[in-house]
Protein backbone atom coordinates (compact mmCIF):
# COMPACT_ATOMS: atom_id res chain seq x y z
CA UNK A 1 0.00 0.00 0.00
CA UNK A 2 1.28 3.43 -0.97
CA UNK A 3 4.52 2.40 -2.71
CA UNK A 4 7.26 4.92 -3.30
CA UNK A 5 6.35 7.33 -6.04
CA UNK A 6 7.37 10.83 -7.19
CA UNK A 7 6.73 13.49 -4.57
CA UNK A 8 3.87 15.88 -5.16
CA UNK A 9 5.08 19.41 -5.79
CA UNK A 10 4.74 21.54 -2.70
CA UNK A 11 5.60 18.85 -0.15
CA UNK A 12 8.66 20.03 1.85
CA UNK A 13 11.66 17.73 1.97
CA UNK A 14 11.46 17.54 5.77
CA UNK A 15 8.21 15.56 5.39
CA UNK A 16 9.68 12.09 4.80
CA UNK A 17 8.01 9.10 3.21
CA UNK A 18 7.45 7.27 6.49
CA UNK A 19 5.51 10.21 7.90
CA UNK A 20 3.48 10.38 4.68
CA UNK A 21 2.64 6.67 5.04
CA UNK A 22 1.49 7.24 8.62
CA UNK A 23 -0.74 10.12 7.54
CA UNK A 24 -2.22 8.09 4.68
CA UNK A 25 -2.86 5.16 7.00
CA UNK A 26 -4.69 7.35 9.52
CA UNK A 27 -6.69 8.96 6.72
CA UNK A 28 -7.71 5.52 5.45
CA UNK A 29 -8.79 4.43 8.91
CA UNK A 30 -11.03 7.50 9.22
CA UNK A 31 -12.56 6.98 5.77
CA UNK A 32 -13.33 3.38 6.69
CA UNK A 33 -15.12 4.60 9.83
CA UNK A 34 -17.26 6.99 7.74
CA UNK A 35 -18.20 4.20 5.33
CA UNK A 36 -19.02 1.92 8.26
CA UNK A 37 -21.19 4.60 9.85
CA UNK A 38 -23.16 4.91 6.63
CA UNK A 39 -23.42 1.15 6.47
CA UNK A 40 -25.52 0.94 9.63
CA UNK A 41 -29.30 1.08 9.52
CA UNK A 42 -29.36 3.71 12.28
CA UNK A 43 -27.36 6.21 10.23
CA UNK A 44 -29.27 8.73 8.14
CA UNK A 45 -28.83 8.78 4.40
CA UNK A 46 -27.23 12.19 4.72
CA UNK A 47 -25.43 13.89 7.59
CA UNK A 48 -24.35 17.47 8.26
CA UNK A 49 -21.09 16.04 9.56
CA UNK A 50 -20.08 14.54 6.20
CA UNK A 51 -20.54 15.86 2.66
CA UNK A 52 -22.43 13.98 -0.03
CA UNK A 53 -24.82 11.09 0.58
CA UNK A 54 -24.60 7.65 2.11
CA UNK A 55 -24.63 6.09 -1.37
CA UNK A 56 -21.61 8.17 -2.40
CA UNK A 57 -19.58 6.77 0.51
CA UNK A 58 -20.93 3.23 0.24
CA UNK A 59 -19.90 3.11 -3.43
CA UNK A 60 -16.22 3.36 -2.49
CA UNK A 61 -14.31 0.09 -2.57
CA UNK A 62 -11.07 -0.43 -0.65
CA UNK A 63 -8.87 0.70 -3.54
CA UNK A 64 -10.84 3.93 -3.97
CA UNK A 65 -10.61 4.66 -0.24
CA UNK A 66 -6.84 4.16 -0.39
CA UNK A 67 -6.60 6.62 -3.26
CA UNK A 68 -8.63 9.22 -1.36
CA UNK A 69 -6.53 8.70 1.76
CA UNK A 70 -3.25 9.24 -0.08
CA UNK A 71 -2.77 12.89 0.87
CA UNK A 72 0.26 14.44 2.59
CA UNK A 73 -1.91 16.00 5.29
CA UNK A 74 -4.65 14.81 7.63
CA UNK A 75 -8.05 14.76 5.96
CA UNK A 76 -9.52 15.25 9.42
CA UNK A 77 -9.48 18.55 11.26
CA UNK A 78 -8.72 18.93 14.97
CA UNK A 79 -10.18 21.92 16.81
CA UNK A 80 -7.16 22.12 19.09
CA UNK A 81 -8.31 25.10 21.17
CA UNK A 82 -11.67 23.51 21.91
CA UNK A 83 -10.12 20.12 22.65
CA UNK A 84 -7.48 21.40 25.05
CA UNK A 85 -9.95 23.73 26.74
CA UNK A 86 -12.21 20.78 27.54
CA UNK A 87 -9.27 18.73 28.83
CA UNK A 88 -8.21 21.60 31.09
CA UNK A 89 -11.75 22.04 32.40
CA UNK A 90 -11.96 18.35 33.25
CA UNK A 91 -8.63 18.45 35.08
CA UNK A 92 -9.71 21.52 37.07
CA UNK A 93 -13.00 19.85 37.97
CA UNK A 94 -11.20 16.77 39.24
CA UNK A 95 -8.74 18.84 41.26
CA UNK A 96 -11.45 20.95 42.92
CA UNK A 97 -13.98 18.15 43.51
CA UNK A 98 -16.55 20.01 41.37
CA UNK A 99 -18.90 18.03 39.10
CA UNK A 100 -16.85 16.61 36.28
CA UNK A 101 -17.23 17.97 32.77
CA UNK A 102 -17.85 14.40 31.61
CA UNK A 103 -21.02 14.37 33.76
CA UNK A 104 -22.57 17.14 31.67
CA UNK A 105 -24.93 16.21 28.84
CA UNK A 106 -22.80 14.90 25.98
CA UNK A 107 -22.73 16.85 22.73
CA UNK A 108 -23.57 14.87 19.63
CA UNK A 109 -20.66 13.65 17.57
CA UNK A 110 -20.51 11.04 14.81
CA UNK A 111 -17.34 9.82 16.54
CA UNK A 112 -19.11 8.95 19.81
CA UNK A 113 -19.57 5.21 19.21
CA UNK A 114 -16.81 2.86 20.33
CA UNK A 115 -15.02 2.28 17.00
CA UNK A 116 -15.20 5.89 15.78
CA UNK A 117 -14.16 7.08 19.24
CA UNK A 118 -11.06 4.89 19.05
CA UNK A 119 -10.19 6.61 15.77
CA UNK A 120 -10.66 10.04 17.38
CA UNK A 121 -8.24 8.98 20.11
CA UNK A 122 -5.72 7.76 17.55
CA UNK A 123 -5.85 11.10 15.72
CA UNK A 124 -5.28 13.09 18.89
CA UNK A 125 -2.43 10.88 20.11
CA UNK A 126 -0.81 11.04 16.66
CA UNK A 127 -1.12 14.84 16.56
CA UNK A 128 0.36 15.16 20.05
CA UNK A 129 3.25 12.84 19.12
CA UNK A 130 4.03 14.61 15.83
CA UNK A 131 3.85 18.03 17.49
CA UNK A 132 6.50 16.88 19.98
CA UNK A 133 8.77 14.78 17.76
CA UNK A 134 8.40 16.53 14.39
CA UNK A 135 7.74 20.18 15.28
CA UNK A 136 8.85 21.50 11.88
CA UNK A 137 6.67 19.10 9.90
CA UNK A 138 3.70 19.18 12.29
CA UNK A 139 1.86 22.23 10.91
CA UNK A 140 2.11 20.85 7.38
CA UNK A 141 1.00 17.25 7.92
CA UNK A 142 -1.58 18.01 10.63
CA UNK A 143 -3.05 20.92 8.69
CA UNK A 144 -2.83 23.11 11.78
CA UNK A 145 -1.51 26.65 12.30
CA UNK A 146 1.82 26.85 14.16
CA UNK A 147 0.14 28.25 17.28
CA UNK A 148 -2.12 25.18 17.48
CA UNK A 149 0.89 22.87 17.22
CA UNK A 150 2.60 24.90 19.95
CA UNK A 151 -0.47 24.42 22.15
CA UNK A 152 -0.24 20.66 21.60
CA UNK A 153 3.44 20.77 22.59
CA UNK A 154 2.51 22.48 25.87
CA UNK A 155 -0.32 20.04 26.62
CA UNK A 156 -0.16 17.00 28.86
CA UNK A 157 -0.79 13.57 27.31
CA UNK A 158 -2.76 12.41 30.34
CA UNK A 159 -6.08 13.91 29.24
CA UNK A 160 -6.04 12.60 25.67
CA UNK A 161 -7.92 9.38 26.35
CA UNK A 162 -10.55 11.21 28.40
CA UNK A 163 -10.96 13.74 25.63
CA UNK A 164 -11.52 11.10 22.96
CA UNK A 165 -14.06 9.33 25.19
CA UNK A 166 -15.98 12.30 26.53
CA UNK A 167 -15.72 15.03 23.91
CA UNK A 168 -14.96 13.72 20.40
CA UNK A 169 -16.92 16.55 18.75
CA UNK A 170 -13.63 18.47 18.35
CA UNK A 171 -12.81 16.15 15.39
CA UNK A 172 -14.36 16.75 11.97
CA UNK A 173 -13.74 15.76 8.39
CA UNK A 174 -11.71 18.59 6.88
CA UNK A 175 -13.82 20.91 4.72
CA UNK A 176 -16.87 18.84 5.69
CA UNK A 177 -19.22 21.59 4.53
CA UNK A 178 -17.70 21.83 1.03
CA UNK A 179 -19.59 19.24 -0.98
CA UNK A 180 -18.01 20.11 -4.33
CA UNK A 181 -14.50 19.65 -2.91
CA UNK A 182 -15.26 16.15 -1.69
CA UNK A 183 -17.29 15.18 -4.75
CA UNK A 184 -14.29 15.90 -6.98
CA UNK A 185 -12.02 13.77 -4.81
CA UNK A 186 -14.43 10.85 -4.53
CA UNK A 187 -15.17 10.82 -8.26
CA UNK A 188 -11.46 10.95 -9.15
CA UNK A 189 -10.77 8.08 -6.74
CA UNK A 190 -13.62 5.92 -8.08
CA UNK A 191 -12.44 6.54 -11.66
CA UNK A 192 -8.80 5.85 -10.75
CA UNK A 193 -7.97 9.32 -12.11
CA UNK A 194 -4.53 9.65 -10.54
CA UNK A 195 -3.76 12.90 -12.35
CA UNK A 196 -7.00 14.40 -11.11
CA UNK A 197 -6.28 13.22 -7.56
CA UNK A 198 -2.82 14.79 -7.56
CA UNK A 199 -4.28 18.06 -8.83
CA UNK A 200 -6.95 17.92 -6.14
CA UNK A 201 -4.34 17.25 -3.46
CA UNK A 202 -2.45 20.34 -4.62
CA UNK A 203 -5.65 22.37 -4.24
CA UNK A 204 -5.88 21.07 -0.68
CA UNK A 205 -2.30 22.14 0.02
CA UNK A 206 -3.09 25.59 -1.35
CA UNK A 207 -6.20 25.84 0.81
CA UNK A 208 -4.24 24.92 3.92
CA UNK A 209 -1.70 27.59 3.03
CA UNK A 210 -4.48 30.13 2.51
CA UNK A 211 -3.63 30.58 -1.15
CA UNK A 212 -6.62 28.92 -2.82
CA UNK A 213 -10.15 30.34 -2.93
CA UNK A 214 -12.95 28.08 -1.79
CA UNK A 215 -14.79 26.71 -4.83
Amino acid sequence: MWPDKPRIAGIPQYVDRELLRQIAGLNLRGLQVICELYGTAATAERSDDFPLTADDWRALDEAARERIADAPYLLFEISVDAALAETGAAERSAASALPAVADAPARYSPWSAAHPRAFAGAVLHFAWHVAHTRPVAAPFVLGLPPQACAALQRSSPHGLDWLADAAPHWLRLRWHDDESHWRRRLVAARDNDLKGLRAHTLVGLQRLAGRAPRR
